[in-house]
């Protein structure tokens, strides 16, 4: 696996976003990459990085709500301002033509329609 800091910075960020990184997660990327994960970044990140999914245990909806609202990619395109849109995936796509092919399927009582504004 090729996990860099600015990787690690994007996935901070989505888990943020989405209002979760359960520790087992947390437990594994360290294992598997070597990298020692400072909680406090995740807390510093926290506080500037809007939950903007609240998915449950964090709030009401579940990962089914945020597919049909677009996805992690629509995650990634409300965070497009923190995140390095040329960085390359592992399929070898930049972040910046994924998101520019977004498509986002939520409207007013979707999943927190304000915040993904």
């Amino acid at each position: 696996m090729n996990l860099n800091a600015i990787g690690f910075a994007h996935i901070r960020n989505m888990a943020s976003a989405m209002g979760r990184m359960p520790p087992q997660v947390v437990n594994a990327i360290e294992k598997e990459t070597g990298i020692n994960i400072n909680l406090h970044d995740f807390d510093e990140i926290s506080r500037v990085t809007p939950n903007i999914c609240h998915l449950s245990p964090a709030g009401p909806y579940v990962i089914a709500d945020l597919e049909k609202a677009g996805g992690m990619k629509a995650v990634m395109k409300r965070l497009e301002s923190r995140l390095n849109l040329d960085r390359i995936n592992v399929n070898g796509v930049k972040f910046r033509e994924i998101i520019d092919q977004v498509e986002i399927n939520y409207k007013k009582g979707d999943i927190n329609y304000e915040d993904m504004h």
